[in-house]
């Protein structure tokens, strides 16, 4: 603290060169900290949407003349049709899984694979979320990594008894 003191107390301006140096780490550590933020937020949020999407495609792709005999079947096909369908209409995603907000690309998924399974019914996603950081001097892409799971196993008629 003696050592700050004195450097404040010099004549000879070191004391406000070393003011700017700590504004500037305060202010790139507080830009730092409300981009994780941003990003995290984000990814909480289309991982939400993501898996509602999904948990959606597979209850619609649920073959259910066989919950009669109790199993449980699901036609893959339709439901990884019903997961694009629903990344396009409802996350308002483009051709290539990109979204876009007021003209501005926001971000993208990258899927490496999906998987769906008839017996048992369930669909796995596996891919990246890529974008970027709003502030200009942070540049570069992030990709953040997701893996998502959802089946349906439900077998009887009416629901609990």
């Amino acid at each position: 603290m003696k050592i700050i003191l004195s450097i404040l107390k010099t004549k000879r301006g070191d004391g406000l060169i070393f003011v700017f140096i700590i504004i500037f780490v305060i202010l790139t550590l507080t830009a730092m900290v409300i981009e994780y933020y941003r990003m995290d937020t984000m990814y909480q949020q289309i991982d939400y949407v993501l898996r509602r999407g999904m948990d959606s495609s597979v209850e619609f792709a649920m073959l259910d003349e066989y919950r009669r005999d109790r199993y449980a079947k699901m036609d893959s096909t339709l439901a990884q049709e019903k997961l694009y369908e629903y990344l396009h209409e409802s996350m308002k995603l483009d051709q290539d899984l990109n979204k876009y907000s007021e003209g501005q690309w926001v971000y993208a998924l990258e899927i490496e694979s999906l998987t769906a399974t008839d017996d048992p019914p369930r669909l796995m996603i596996k891919g990246y979320l890529r974008t970027r950081s709003i502030f200009s001097f942070l540049s570069g892409e992030v990709r953040l990594p997701f893996t998502l799971t959802s089946g349906n196993t439900r077998i009887d008629e009416g629901g609990s008894p």
